[in-house]
């Protein structure tokens, strides 16, 4: 996974940006616009949800709930966490993500994400994620999934998930729509 670190801490989300529209104009990339608009939506809610619990969190200490605000805030980051991994890697897997990056040997950013994404250890992180068996610390998170044991920095899993939405956000703005199926 340290291959992968440096691989993700290389790519410019900027620059990947920017390749993403020219490759966008160039290439034939078909997508759900619908399913992207659903994406959007979940994608924020963790945010939202962590705003909504800081604001509210003397409702969680109370007579009836001694928790202490250091748990609290433990509990409520893994929450935060393992939610934005879920929709990251497992509902934001798409056939546009994984297949429709085709002939990008002229944009570096969009060529190191694309392999990063094909690379076996998002396999085994994403079914770490679906089976729930991973542990979250201050700096990494550290996935097993059956016999495949790693870890990641959180900054550049935080990272990969940025990508991966601006990866969907472009699209979006991009607004190719996919025929419908008779």
């Amino acid at each position: 996974m340290e291959s992968l670190n440096k691989s993700i801490n290389k790519i410019s989300i900027k620059d990947f940006e920017n390749e993403l529209m020219c490759y966008l104009k160039k290439e034939e990339v078909e997508f759900d616009n619908k399913k992207i608009q659903i994406i959007f939506s979940c994608a924020k809610t963790p945010d939202k949800v962590l705003e909504v619990f800081y604001e509210n969190i003397n409702l969680f200490q109370n007579e009836k709930h001694k928790i202490s605000e250091e748990s609290l805030n433990i509990i409520f980051k893994n929450f935060y966490f393992v939610t934005k991994l879920y929709i990251h890697f497992i509902f934001m897997r798409s056939g546009a993500l994984e297949k429709g990056l085709k002939q990008i040997s002229d944009y570096n950013n969009l060529e190191t994400f694309s392999e990063i994404m094909k690379d076996e250890s998002i396999r085994h992180l994403r079914n770490s994620i679906a089976h729930a068996t991973f542990e979250i610390s201050q700096e990494k998170i550290y996935f097993n999934d059956r016999k495949f044991k790693a870890n990641i920095t959180i900054a550049s899993l935080d990272k990969l998930m940025n990508l991966i939405l601006s990866f969907f956000f472009e699209l979006y703005k991009f607004d190719k729509k996919i025929p419908e199926k008779k």
